[in-house]
């Protein structure tokens, strides 16, 4: 932190900072940092880079940081912000830099999260018997972007996929299907994306795709797709399968279908769904699907290596309204899954709260018998943390 305090940008990083507290919500980073930018027309690549880079930093290690402060510590994250945003931005980056020189070698600070982290951290260890060595993973990969993953449409792909990086220098390795770029290499304007040879798919997300077990030509409705990463790539893995995706963002669905069409699979299909009891299920799917996946809404808190600023968002209030949502999400999908049929819930949180937690509750008051449930990705990976669980849905 000290070189952000000895470089001649610095008077505008305190600018850029200045402003962000300005905000009476700590706004989405990424988004607000592209926003920002494009209000100083002289910026070119590298100065972009680095004032992202350095806010994103601050943010990262702003919160323990906070806690070493009397007046600040037993914050719930959302009020640490705006304590924080009280701070001089000069004030702050001073503050910030001593502390990168005391930082604790282990604990929940050094991983830039704060303590009122711990208790949902300690279930979390108990509850994935998390070794030694997993925490130290876990909790050092906090404070390092995680790695862009690449997940190929077809098979067949993987030649001219492999030829294009090599041409652009880029640096990569094959984890199973799944291919990490070892480069901060934009690939956005490449053939690579732009013909659908491959989607952007962190491997976490993967491997909940992977984990999900589809047999001939299963209806699948991906409930909550968002852009339909994973309703691609179980389209991509079971051709024979017929996947549904449906997202209350009704512009979404238009998105899904960009994508499925340019990755050449015919077998995703929009659907409209707005959240509630009713639902028109397609002719083909008949009495109700054979498999829902219920990618739900949560605290993102696995992903939270690329959204530092997600931290300061958590409070018992709104842990508490995710889980009610959570829940009644599966409830009003369930009547749509056959009997025998797959109820596959996922989150990208490592909050027990939000996972073994909830679907504890579902089991013990809907008609659902969990079969398997873990952890994927990060601390075994370096990607995001993922929670699946899949459930039965019972046939009487």
């Amino acid at each position: 932190m000290q070189e952000l305090l000895e470089s001649p940008r610095t008077p505008h990083l305190f600018r850029i900072w200045t402003d962000l507290a300005k905000e009476k919500e700590l706004p989405q980073l990424d988004r607000w940092l592209v926003g920002r930018m494009k209000q100083d027309k002289r910026f070119g690549s590298k100065d972009r880079r680095w004032y992202s880079e350095a806010v994103f930093s601050a943010v990262r290690w702003a919160m323990p940081m906070l806690e070493t402060r009397a007046e600040s510590q037993g914050l719930d994250p959302k009020a640490a912000w705006k304590s924080l945003s009280a701070i001089p931005a000069n004030e702050l980056f001073e503050s910030l830099a001593q502390f990168s020189k005391t930082m604790p070698e282990d604990g929940l600070a050094s991983a830039g999260l704060s303590d009122w982290f711990s208790r949902s951290f300690a279930r979390r260890m108990q509850i994935s018997d998390w070794s030694l060595e997993q925490k130290e993973s876990f909790l050092k990969a906090q404070n390092r972007r995680a790695a862009l993953w690449l997940r190929l449409n077809k098979p067949a792909h993987k030649a001219k996929v492999e030829a294009k990086l090599n041409e652009l220098n880029v640096p990569f390795s094959w984890h199973g299907q799944s291919l990490k770029i070892e480069s901060d290499k934009n690939l956005t304007q490449t053939p690579i994306l732009e013909e659908g040879w491959a989607e952007v798919q962190d491997y976490g997300s993967q491997l909940l795709g992977e984990k999900i077990p589809v047999e001939g030509p299963a209806q699948i409705w991906d409930c909550c797709a968002g852009g339909g990463g994973k309703s691609l790539q179980l389209a991509a893995l079971y051709p024979k399968a017929q996947i549904y995706a449906s997202d209350i963002r009704a512009y979404k669905g238009t998105e899904v279908s960009r994508r499925a069409h340019r990755a050449k699979l015919p077998n995703v299909t929009p659907i409209p769904w707005n959240g509630g009891t009713q639902l028109d299920l397609p002719r083909s799917v008949g009495k109700g699907f054979d498999i829902i996946l219920v990618d739900a809404p949560c605290s993102g808190s696995g992903t939270w290596r690329r959204s530092p600023d997600g931290r300061f968002r958590v409070t018992e209030d709104s842990i508490a309204a995710l889980q009610k949502l959570q829940i009644s999400i599966v409830e009003k999908v369930l009547p749509f899954l056959k009997p025998g049929g797959q109820l596959v819930y996922a989150t990208c949180s490592w909050f027990p709260e939000e996972n073994e937690d909830v679907t504890a509750q579902l089991c013990a008051e809907l008609p659902l018998t969990i079969e398997e449930e873990m952890i994927c990705g990060l601390p075994d990976a370096d990607s995001d943390c993922l929670f699946i669980s899949r459930m039965r849905k019972n046939r009487k």
